[in-house]
């Protein structure tokens, strides 16, 4: 009998080293977050990760990172292809999208109606460049869903309790910004729910697991406070079609 452990909301529940949306845990969609009992730096982690979604390991599309803005459509030509991207959309079944964070955000994607998904890595590099609201348009432009029917959700990233930040990030991020005892700490989920706002998604359509990487780091990981010994956290999305 599989460990079934609700977690500190009521839309998340935890199997194993996974944390599943409740909203999303059965056919014809999966979509999951691990903690940090695996370290997604080590490749032996994604073989128990294919296993687990019952695909094999060239059907895991994990792209080359670089917080920037660029999405990728997967396509019948993902088997050949290296992807270099910070977002990723499909209307594949059987395709898992991945992104590894370890403080920025990722952020889920479906659209019901159309048979969408996408998954992003929005960190303040990113949401900057409002990759969000990019991927959303991409959606409408390459498979003509509307933002109205998009189902959204917020993995664990670092939150404004503890994300202390520059002056240099005040004029990007000025109505995402506290100061606080004479220091600047950025609200980087609002950023992205403005995005999701100005992109005409709904309000009761976006959910979030309220983790903070750095709070909860014993949970998950945060390279804010661990740095460069930091693991990484992944988080995947997959349409099924059995």
């Amino acid at each position: 009998m599989r460990n079934l452990v609700f977690s500190n909301n009521d839309y998340l529940i935890k199997d194993g080293c996974f944390y599943f949306f409740l909203r999303w845990k059965d056919f014809p969609l999966s979509a999951f977050f691990s903690s940090r009992e695996l370290d997604f730096r080590q490749e032996k982690n994604y073989e128990y990760l294919c296993q687990k979604l019952g695909i094999e390991r060239k059907d895991l599309i994990l792209p080359e990172q670089r917080h920037s803005f660029h999405i990728e459509v997967i396509d019948f030509n993902w088997k050949k292809k290296k992807f270099v991207a910070d977002a990723l959309i499909t209307q594949k079944p059987n395709i898992a999208l991945a992104v590894l964070t370890a403080d920025c955000f990722p952020v889920f994607l479906y659209e019901p109606i159309k048979k969408v998904i996408g998954i992003v890595h929005a960190g303040w590099r990113g949401t900057k460049a409002e990759i969000l609201k990019k991927t959303i348009i991409k959606m409408q432009e390459c498979f003509s869903i509307n933002p109205g029917d998009l189902e959204i959700a917020f993995g664990p990233g670092i939150r404004e309790c503890c994300y202390e930040v520059k002056d240099d990030l005040r004029e990007y991020f000025f109505r995402h910004i506290q100061e606080r005892e004479g220091k600047l700490f950025l609200n980087l989920k609002s950023a992205n729910f403005e995005q999701l706002q100005s992109s005409g998604t709904k309000r009761e359509n976006i959910i979030d697991s309220e983790f903070c990487s750095l709070c909860q780091n014993r949970d998950f990981f945060s390279f804010r406070k661990e740095g460069e010994n930091s693991g990484r956290t992944v988080s995947v999305i997959m349409l099924r079609n059995k």
